[in-house]
């Protein structure tokens, strides 16, 4: 069971405005620069990750450490798997306040900061992680409510591996099994002999956070059979 808490945040407004797509020298530069210098020393992300292992898969159902998850495209992804990471990244809680009392424009530059920092999290998780497999390994990252076939209500059974690690961090499942803060991120990591990105099962067109084209074949490997 390991936390990470010392994460790299310190954002640029340049990063901040591309982000928004917006041209690094927009004329809302300075009011991101200032936002930037007011809210990131407040902002405290954090990461808990652990392994488990993988106990069943019959294609069906994937049992881990005891909790079962019924995703057949979860049970595919994790095919010949034996070992994961389940973990959960978070932006915090410490903008929060901010996104309720601010302007619209405030709130989206907000918005925006939180996302950036979210992922900075997630990749000081990976990069920690990625060093300790074989080089000709790749690492593959899946979600519940993001990898198509692997429902987000799966979410109650994924906060089942994290030990109340969740609480510690402060982030917790809505009745509908969102999370709470929003900016947060769950899921499973885990070493494979191929490359996989969750955006290869997804036919969404316009989806801005897209990573990978949409891959016909997979799907219909994956999800039709």
């Amino acid at each position: 069971m390991t936390f990470l808490y010392h994460i790299d945040h310190d954002l640029g407004a340049p990063e901040v405005l591309r982000r928004m797509g917006l041209p690094e020298d927009h004329k809302y530069k300075a009011k991101v620069a200032s936002l930037l210098e007011e809210l990131l020393p407040q902002v405290r992300p954090k990461v808990f990750y652990c392994q488990k292992k993988v106990a069943l898969n019959d294609g069906e159902t994937v049992v881990i450490d005891g909790v079962d998850f019924h995703s057949r495209t979860l049970a595919k992804s994790l095919d010949g798997v034996t070992e994961v990471y389940p973990f959960l990244a978070t932006a915090g809680r410490e903008l929060i306040p901010y996104l309720q009392t601010s302007r619209m424009l405030d709130k989206m530059i907000i918005d925006t900061i939180m996302e950036l920092i979210l992922n900075r999290s997630l990749m000081a998780f990976t990069d920690k992680l990625v060093n300790g497999f074989p080089h000709e390994k790749h690492l593959v990252q899946v979600n519940p409510g993001s990898l198509v076939g692997w429902d987000i209500e799966e979410q109650q059974q994924l906060f089942k591996l994290y030990g109340g690690a969740n609480e510690a961090m402060k982030v917790y499942l809505t009745e509908k099994s969102v999370m709470d803060p929003v900016k947060s991120v769950s899921g499973l990591m885990f070493a494979a002999d191929g490359a996989f990105e969750t955006c290869e099962l997804c036919q969404r067109a316009d989806c801005p956070t897209r990573r990978a084209e949409f891959d016909p074949a997979l799907f219909e490997k994956m999800i039709s059979t």
